[in-house]
Order: C-alpha cells, then structure tokens, then sequence
C-alpha cells in the first residue's frame, strides 16, 4: 500500500498530468482510503496537503473524489493525528469549507465528517474554533417540506448540532447562530 500512495501522490502531483489521469487517480485514492485499516501512508503530511488542495479543483468529480477520500480518512484522523497539527487543522479546514458549498455531494460529505466528529466530546473545541457551527447551522436551512424526508444534511447538521450543544457555551453559540427555528419548525 505504501508503493500504491506514493504512485498517486506522483501522479497527482505532476505538472504533466493530463485531467483525466489526476481523475482517476484521485478515484483510486478514494477506493484506498475506504479500506479499513487506513494505510498509514495516506495520513501523511504530503498526500494529505495534496489532498486538500485537490478539494478544491475544478473538476466537480475531482474535487468530489478528494472529499471522498477526506471523508474516509478523517474517521481515523483524530485518533492518529496529533491535536493541533497542521495536518489535522487543514484536513477541519477542508471539512469545514465543503460544509458550506453549494454542491450536495461535497456538503453531504463534509457534515457527515462533521456529525461523526461531533460524537466524541474531546473534538466539540476544535469543531467550534475552526467554524464548524456555520455549515452547521446553513445545512439546517435546507428548504425541505414533511412528509418528504429530510435532507442528509439537515439530518447531520441536526445531529452535530445536538452533540455539540452538551456544552453551555457552545449551546449559547447555537442559539445565537439562529439555529433553534429551523429545528424546532420540522
């Protein structure tokens, strides 16, 4: 797996690198990084920086495969990346940006990431201090009428909004960030 890493990373990272091949490559890391146990290459500081900047090319199925890849590495992320890393920082920061994109795909993915975290009381600073409260707090907003189900955002959004809400002062931010209406209206 390690050669496999270090083969994308080359491709991804090649000025040469026609469209296509970054496509696919950034497909085939996606694939990896759904494996579980995460290969440890995958969570290194240059695949991931990669990464990141891959989330926002301007390819939509590109940009939506590196989300996909981010998604998966980041359930492994805060168990193996120390607290305050950069790398752990940017990979908040790319979660963070898709949660208020316009895409459904890459906001799905990112508030899903969102709400996972958002189970584990250690991470609830963290989330709030990277601004996580506003892709919260926008996927709320979702226009969506019952009996149709609800977004997958909303639902997510809905869900980290509640763990996160356990701790007064977070549960103050909530409130103030207008997110009690559109709970309460569904």
């Amino acid at each position: 797996h390690p050669e496999t890493t270090k083969a994308l990373h080359a491709v991804l990272t090649s000025r040469g690198s026609p469209g296509e091949a970054c496509r696919h490559a950034m497909f085939a890391a996606a694939s990896l990084a759904s494996h579980r146990p995460v290969e440890p290459s995958l969570l290194e500081s240059s695949f991931l920086s990669t990464l990141v900047t891959y989330a926002d090319h301007k390819d939509r199925r590109t940009r939506t495969d590196a989300m996909r890849t981010v998604s998966f590495l980041c359930m492994e992320a805060p168990r193996l990346l120390p607290r305050g890393s950069s790398d752990r920082m940017s990979l908040l920061s790319v979660v963070v940006r898709c949660g208020m994109s316009t895409e459904t795909l890459l906001q799905e993915l990112a508030l899903l990431v969102l709400g996972l975290w958002s189970e584990d009381l250690s991470l609830h600073s963290e989330l709030v201090y990277a601004g996580a409260l506003a892709p919260l707090v926008l996927a709320l907003n979702a226009p969506w009428e019952p009996p149709a189900p609800a977004p997958k955002g909303h639902l997510y959004g809905s869900r980290a909004l509640a763990c996160i809400a356990i701790h007064s002062t977070y549960r103050s931010l909530i409130v103030e960030a207008n997110a009690l209406p559109p709970l309460l209206r569904h």
